[in-house]
């Protein structure tokens, strides 16, 4: 199903109902815009974790054993 939707002067866009709904995006959801070969795919992406795997660093690293290293060195305000 394709869908229209506007470009605002400040560069954002409506989310039909239909696609939200299937994505379950809710209001301040996180979603992942992805452009390959001029075309954009749309994923939703509630938590920083679930997107680990969805990059390259240079070297490896786990993303959960830097987590836990983050929170055992740095204070929480």
């Amino acid at each position: 199903m394709l869908y229209r939707t506007t470009i605002t002067q400040k560069g954002q866009i409506t989310i039909p109902k239909e696609i939200r709904e299937v994505l379950k995006l809710k209001p301040s959801s996180r979603i992942v815009l992805e452009l390959k070969n001029k075309e954009v795919k749309i994923k939703s992406a509630s938590d920083i974790l679930e997107m680990a795997d969805k990059f390259k660093p240079k070297k490896k690293f786990s993303a959960l054993k830097l987590r836990k290293k983050m929170e055992r060195e740095y204070e929480r305000f």
